[in-house]
C-alpha cells in the first residue's frame, strides 16, 4: 500500500550529492564571473544556488574547496580541448594555429570566469596563486609534446615559456575586451604565424609554407 492509500503524500525526494554539488559549481562561477572571487561568501552562493547551506557543508569542507574544484575542472577543459588540438601536429607547425585558436577561443567563452580566476591566482595569500605557475607549466608541456609528436627538437624552456605567457596574456586581452574577443580568428593566424616565425628561427621547425 502506498502513502497516498494512507493518505500521505509521497515525499519529494531530493536531489543526489552530485546534482547539488554541480548546482553550487554553476553557481559558484557565474558569481565569480560577474563579481569577481574574493567577494563570493558561501552564503552568496548558496543563495544562488537554491541549496541549503548544510547541503554545501555536504558537498565541500570549505569555499576554497569549492574554489579548488572550480580549478580543477577549467584545467581539466583545457587539458583536453588542447590534447584534441595537438592530434596530428606535424613538422611544418601546422598545429600552432589550433592551439593558439582552441586557448584564445576559450577565453571568449570564459570571459570574466577567467579573468577573476586570474585576479585570484594574483592575490596575495590566496591558496590559489601556486596554480597560475603550473598552468604555465602545463602549458610548455604541451607545446614541448606538440614538437615531438612532430618530429622536431622542442625550443628551450625559456622560449617555449615566453611564448605561452605571450598567449596568456592575449587570453586574458579577448576574455575583458569584446572589440579583440570579435577578432578572435584574425588573431589566432596573427599570433600562430609570429610563434611560427619564433620557432623557425630557434631552428625547431622548418621553414616551408604552411598547409592552407
Amino acid at each position: 500500500m502506498n502513502a497516498f492509500c494512507l493518505g500521505h503524500p509521497l515525499r519529494k525526494r531530493r536531489p543526489g550529492i552530485e546534482v547539488q554539488r554541480r548546482r553550487l559549481l554553476d553557481a559558484a562561477r557565474r558569481l565569480f564571473a560577474e563579481r569577481g572571487v574574493e567577494g563570493i561568501s558561501i552564503v552568496d552562493i548558496v543563495e544562488a544556488s537554491g541549496v541549503s547551506r548544510q547541503t554545501f557543508y555536504r558537498c565541500f569542507a570549505t569555499r576554497d574547496a569549492l574554489l579548488s574544484q572550480v580549478f580543477d575542472e577549467l584545467e581539466d577543459h583545457v587539458t583536453t580541448r588542447l590534447t584534441t588540438a595537438l592530434i596530428g601536429a606535424s613538422p611544418n607547425g601546422d598545429w600552432l594555429f589550433g592551439f593558439v585558436h582552441e586557448v584564445l577561443s576559450d577565453a571568449a567563452l570564459m570571459g570574466g570566469l577567467l579573468v577573476a580566476l586570474h585576479r585570484e591566482e594574483l592575490r596575495p595569500g590566496s591558496p590559489m596563486a601556486l596554480r597560475r605557475h603550473r598552468r604555465l607549466q602545463r602549458h610548455v608541456t604541451f607545446v614541448e609534446r606538440a614538437c615531438e609528436s612532430a618530429g622536431v627538437v622542442p625550443p628551450s624552456p625559456d622560449v617555449t615559456r615566453s611564448l605561452v605567457l605571450l598567449l596568456q596574456v592575449w587570453g586574458l586581452e579577448v576574455a575583458t575586451d569584446p572589440q579583440v574577443r570579435s577578432r578572435v580568428a584574425d588573431l589566432s593566424q596573427t599570433l600562430a604565424g609570429m610563434f611560427r616565425q619564433t620557432l623557425v628561427a630557434v631552428g625547431t621547425l622548418r621553414d616551408e609554407p604552411e598547409r592552407p
